[in-house]
């Protein structure tokens, strides 16, 4: 829990810092490569989102994306960001897995 503590203490102190250090980074390649994998109309799961980068590229690439993470204050920098309402959750709590592909 101490480990869980520390983590989420980092992204409250720092969240400004980490969106404005990741929201531009080019994932094409990345995105690419998985969205081969998937078929249209794909709902997907951004566990930890961050900036909202992932989120905000697979809602341009025509996905249905849901969004959490942890911190309160990335949530708010994301939901922002993506315009997507991005959940303030845990993984241990969060319960609708089936839903996602």
């Amino acid at each position: 829990m101490e480990k869980i503590n520390s983590t989420l203490n980092y992204y409250e102190l720092n969240s400004t810092v980490y969106f404005m250090s990741t929201y531009e980074i080019n994932m094409k390649f990345a995105y690419d490569r998985f969205c081969r994998q998937l078929q249209s109309g794909t709902k997907i799961l951004d566990l930890g989102s961050g900036s909202g980068r992932d989120t905000k590229a697979f809602i341009e690439l025509g996905y249905d994306v849901s969004a959490i993470d942890f911190s309160p204050q990335m949530s708010d920098l994301s939901s922002k960001y993506t315009g997507v309402n991005t959940k303030i959750l845990s993984i241990e709590e969060l319960k609708e897995v089936s839903v996602y592909d």
